[in-house]
């Protein structure tokens, strides 16, 4: 399984945010895309999952349907729904509300599990969303600074949750800190 980007261009209202990327990620591997705000991390994204097309060049796969999961730099939950229920909204009818409540336990304190998001901190929304995209059907995983409001236990608790989960996926995530490169094993490329 392969995502390959030949010469991709992006430019909104005449400023150039991309210009000529070509890169080839392969499964299994975790990436991790670094480069100062601005550069276009953000959208290289959105032209990887098809939310944005190139000005120029081209995004192939093989397979031809790749099927996505994201986790935008929002966390984009609905903040009145417990993590179960925000989860359920993107998971195969198969995997059970047991089963989800297991992967919560894994990264969020049980006594949250009942409780609507509104009262979680950004740290806990943060692990929801990430949750939901790794429990969501996907051969690939983009994350937008998934370790944005995360605290240094949290941090690690979350990684090794994130390795386990993406060991036959291309992942693809985003950040400012080395260190979480080193915390995912993700091969750096820089924009």
């Amino acid at each position: 399984m392969y995502l390959k980007l030949s010469h991709v261009q992006k430019a909104y209202s005449g400023k150039e945010v991309l210009k000529d990327y070509s890169f080839c990620f392969s499964s299994p591997k975790t990436y991790c895309i670094m480069g100062p705000s601005g550069c276009g991390k953000t959208t290289l994204f959105h032209l990887i999952c098809g939310l944005e097309k190139p000005d120029a060049g081209s995004v192939e796969s093989s397979p031809e349907k790749l099927r996505f999961s994201v986790v935008f730099q929002e966390d984009r939950l609905l903040e009145s729904l417990d993590a179960l229920k925000n989860i359920q909204l993107v998971t195969p009818k198969e995997v059970t509300g047991e089963q989800i409540l297991a992967h919560l336990s894994r990264i969020l304190p049980p006594e949250s599990l009942s409780q609507p998001l509104r009262e979680f901190s950004g740290g806990m929304k943060r692990r929801v969303a990430i949750c939901r995209a790794l429990l969501a059907a996907s051969d690939v995983v983009l994350m937008d600074e998934p370790f944005n409001g995360l605290d240094p236990d949290s941090r690690d608790t979350t990684a090794a949750y994130i390795r386990d989960m993406t060991r036959d996926k291309i992942v693809l995530f985003s950040t400012h800190q080395e260190s979480d490169a080193d915390l995912l094993d993700a091969t750096i490329c820089t924009l």
